[in-house]
């Protein structure tokens, strides 16, 4: 239901993740042009890289257990993009 991050870091310990709450994350889309770093802990151990697309659920690594999230920005690599 909040679908609107924007690019930054989102830490469970810094109180970044109010909106979404803590260990509350089970699902996510990313766009295209963003990908996003998801970690167990606010001190990014077990985290995972997650590259554009719609995913229902994030897995037994990640359900309901992501303590931080870094949305970045990422350059395309098409043919003849700089």
């Amino acid at each position: 239901k909040h679908d609107r991050l924007r690019p930054a870091i989102y830490r469970a310990d810094h109180g970044a993740l109010d909106l979404i709450g803590d260990n509350q994350l089970s699902s996510l889309k990313v766009p295209q042009g963003l990908v996003v770093v998801l970690c167990q802990s606010a001190t990014r151990k077990g985290c995972k890289v997650v590259r554009p697309g719609s995913y229902a659920t994030l897995g037994r690594l990640l359900n309901d257990k992501v303590s931080y999230i870094e949305i970045r920005r990422v350059r395309s690599t098409a043919p003849g993009s700089r």
